[in-house]
């Protein structure tokens, strides 16, 4: 059985969000905002991540 192929862009989404939620945190710790929302990006972007895992068919 050959190896399944997984896309480039298969995790894209969360790399976007993590690196979306970086910059929200790194914003709030200056007092721009809240680090709420930073936190929630984060919570979503590994949610999404975790998710999208290829998960082994048991024979």
């Amino acid at each position: 059985m050959a190896a399944q192929r997984i896309p480039l862009n298969f995790f894209g989404m969360s790399f976007g969000l993590t690196g979306l939620a970086g910059c929200w945190v790194t914003v709030g710790d200056q007092g721009h905002v809240s680090d709420v929302v930073g936190d929630a990006f984060r919570a979503f972007a590994a949610d999404g991540g975790l998710s999208r895992l290829p998960v082994p068919a048991r024979p």
